[in-house]
């Protein structure tokens, strides 16, 4: 070995346990999306629109005014379960929806003046799967220093997750 050459890291072993994905956010995925349309003389719409915990009333998420004719307008939030209110206004006719984790949970058009309140409960998300495949468990890494009978050297790794071993 040359004193002078720096030392190397081993390379590391990789698993075979899969990664799981992580999801976006911590809770779920809230999408309001705006339509302003437009009306004779391309003046816009200008709603305005606020996303607010029901709870303590406090605004989550504000937008607006959009004053872009036949613009669509989205806002992106992540929430923890809990209750909530969607609250949109328009000064002309236009168009709304409201999606959690991708689906769509209300959609509709207003007319002149017109203040909608959605009032949405979103839910606890449930646990993720076990990871697939043979991996369910952790990763285990086992070195043997074989003395010198190495022949004669045998392990097992056993299961006692039951309490039958």
């Amino acid at each position: 070995i040359d004193p002078t050459t720096e030392p190397t890291s081993p390379t590391p072993t990789p698993s075979s346990c899969p990664e799981l994905p992580t999801p976006p956010c911590g809770g779920s995925v809230v999408e309001m999306t705006i339509y302003t349309g437009s009306i004779a003389g391309d003046n816009p719409i200008e709603p305005v629109l606020a996303l607010i915990d029901e709870g303590n009333g406090a605004g989550i998420d504000l937008g607006g005014p959009y004053t872009t004719a036949d613009g669509i307008y989205s806002t992106t939030s992540c929430l923890g379960s809990g209750a909530y209110i969607f609250r949109i206004h328009y000064e002309k006719p236009g168009e709304y929806s409201l999606k959690v984790n991708g689906e769509e949970w209300a959609w509709g058009a207003t007319d002149v003046d017109d203040a909608v309140f959605v009032h949405f409960t979103v839910p606890a998300l449930p646990p993720p799967p076990p990871p697939p495949g043979p991996c369910v468990g952790s990763h285990v890494e086992t070195t043997i220093n074989a003395d010198q009978y190495p022949d004669e050297i045998v392990w097992v790794i056993l299961d006692d997750s039951d309490g039958s071993n």
